[in-house]
């Protein structure tokens, strides 16, 4: 089963624009090389690039999926995309030198909470985010235009296939306090102690009906927990690949499965907001995806 990262590099205030502009620019010079102008490292699948614009100030986020056959040789994912050629020249001096934040497999700032994957996902997809079929068809157009700057990718650096661009989010949801927060951290530390056991595996036994449901390729959840002195709250960085939002939700709601009712309960008690997880209108992202790129043999 591969494994997945979540890293939030820190942007120098006021250069959030420039350094957007130069990352797009590089990924559209390099698309030919695929995987090799993002992360140049063995068993890298997945890889997407977005620009946060949230309260903690501009970061430029990376979600990273590795093959668990060398997850051993992966131990620092920032260090890993500091030296990415997509940071090469004056990119890397647009950021800021402060410590990043890591998501994922003993991530400093949170541990992976799940990590789900469509045994029939695409493998390659057409390049040109204006291709997507359907885009202005049986849509409103305004709702659109909105989802394509946020979730779209700009730039698809990947081997072609016949797929369409999928859609691509990055998502923060702030949990309640109190019990919500209480059972969410002890839902974590399951989840960590279960990985790799059978019960894991029987956990997305169950699961896969609802994601071919929805038409979901790839969704990862990231806990984040917030500091003891800090007035934060904790929250659930969550990241996601499907063929369309409108596609995810549909499946989501008409699904009988006991896996998703249960989850839709869970989350309408321990999210804060929690119509931003169980509807299409009310879902909402301060992040930007600029690059996504997909490896031919994940």
């Amino acid at each position: 089963m591969p494994t997945a990262y979540l890293v939030g590099l820190p942007v120098h205030a006021g250069e959030a624009d420039e350094l957007r502009e130069g990352v797009v620019s590089r990924a559209q010079a390099d698309a030919d090389r695929g995987m090799q102008a993002l992360l140049p490292h063995d068993g890298v699948l997945t890889v997407t690039v977005c620009l946060g614009r949230g309260r903690d100030g501009p970061r430029l986020w990376w979600f990273v999926e590795i093959a668990d056959d060398v997850t051993s040789t992966f131990q620092d994912p920032a260090g890993a995309i500091r030296e990415s050629p997509l940071l090469a020249g004056n990119a890397s001096k647009l950021l800021e030198a402060a410590t990043p934040l890591v998501f994922g497999p003993g991530g400093q700032d949170g541990p992976l909470m799940v990590h789900a994957t469509n045994p029939d996902r695409p493998r390659g997809y057409v390049r040109s985010a204006d291709t997507r079929e359907g885009d202005g068809e049986g849509r409103d157009s305004e709702q659109a235009a909105d989802r394509r700057a946020k979730g779209t990718p700009q730039v698809l650096v990947a081997d072609e296939g016949p797929a369409a661009v999928p859609e691509v989010y990055l998502v923060t949801w702030g949990l309640r306090g109190g019990p919500a927060t209480w059972f969410m951290r002890a839902l974590t530390r399951l989840m960590r102690l279960t990985r790799d056991t059978r019960i894991e595996r029987q956990f997305e036994e169950w699961s896969r009906p609802v994601i071919e449901d929805e038409q979901m390729w790839t969704e990862t959840g990231f806990y984040d927990r917030a500091e003891r002195a800090s007035d934060d709250r904790d929250r659930i960085r969550y990241w996601m690949e499907c063929d369309s939002l409108e596609g995810v939700w549909q499946g989501f709601d008409e699904s009988t499965n006991l896996v998703a009712r249960v989850s839709e309960v869970v989350l309408g008690w321990v999210i804060d907001r929690p119509e931003r997880a169980l509807s299409v209108e009310g879902f909402t992202t301060d992040c930007e995806t600029l690059v996504h790129a997909v490896a031919p043999e994940r």
